[in-house]
C-alpha cells in the first residue's frame, strides 16, 4: 500500500472517530473568538451543525451554521474526487489553476459570511443558541 492510499484511510478513520465521538458524547464547546471579542466568527455553530446532521436534523443543523450545511456537497464531492484519483488514477476533480481560484472565492465568501452574521439586518445567519 503506497503513502497516500494509507494517508487517506487514516484520514477517513479520523473522521469517522470523531463523527462517533460528535453522535455519541454531547460537546459543550464555547467559541474563543465569540468569548474574546463578543462575535460570532464564521466557525460559530460548526460543531452542533455536524451533531444535528449526525442525527438526521438537517434544519436544526443550518440554522446552526449555514455555511457549512451549504458546503457539505462541495466537501463530498473533493473527498470521493480524492478518494477516486488515490484508488483509481482516475481524476474528477477540476485541474489545480481552477481550485487555486475556488479556493480564493470559496474562503472570501467564509470571511464575507463571518462579517455578514455580525450585522443586525443579518442576524438570521447568526447560530442557533440550544
Amino acid at each position: 500500500m503506497n503513502k497516500k492510499k494509507l494517508y487517506f484511510l487514516i484520514i477517513t478513520v479520523l473522521i469517522i472517530a470523531v463523527g462517533a465521538l460528535l453522535y455519541f458524547f454531547p460537546i459543550k464547546y464555547s467559541c474563543p473568538f465569540k468569548s474574546l471579542f463578543g462575535v460570532y466568527c464564521s466557525g460559530c455553530g460548526v460543531i452542533r451543525a455536524a451533531r444535528y446532521i449526525l442525527n438526521f436534523q438537517i434544519e436544526k443543523a443550518f440554522f446552526c451554521n449555514q455555511f457549512f450545511v451549504l458546503s457539505l456537497p462541495l466537501y463530498l464531492y473533493f473527498y470521493v474526487g480524492c478518494a477516486v484519483k488515490i484508488f483509481a488514477d482516475i481524476s474528477i476533480l477540476p485541474q489545480k489553476k481552477h481550485i487555486k481560484i475556488f479556493l480564493i472565492v470559496y474562503f472570501s465568501l467564509l470571511l464575507l459570511y463571518g462579517i455578514l452574521r455580525n450585522i443586525e439586518i443579518f442576524s438570521f445567519l447568526a447560530p442557533l443558541q440550544c
